[in-house]
């Protein structure tokens, strides 16, 4: 018997971009939302299933925080790198 919380895994595609990145989680997200590396929301939207595509090619470079949240409160994080290509 394991006593490991069993959490969902997001995937970021690519990781670095230079643009439009792909989040794919196991169950539907509530919502997404992207901090800069000094914590300034950068993106902020909604989702009701386990795949969204944002386009992130405005944003500088740099790292990203990207947090997804599912409808059951829990949350989910990862680090985004914007480059230029």
């Amino acid at each position: 018997v394991s006593d490991q919380l069993e959490r969902p895994v997001m995937t970021l595609v690519p990781n670095p971009t230079d643009g439009l990145v792909t989040i794919t989680t196991e169950k539907p997200m509530a919502a997404i939302r992207i901090h800069d590396a000094l914590g300034r929301a950068v993106y902020s939207g909604s989702a009701t299933a386990n795949r969204r595509a944002v386009d992130l090619g405005e944003l500088p470079p740099g790292t990203y925080h990207v947090q997804v949240e599912y409808a059951d409160g829990m949350r989910e994080s990862k680090r985004l790198l914007v480059v230029r290509r």
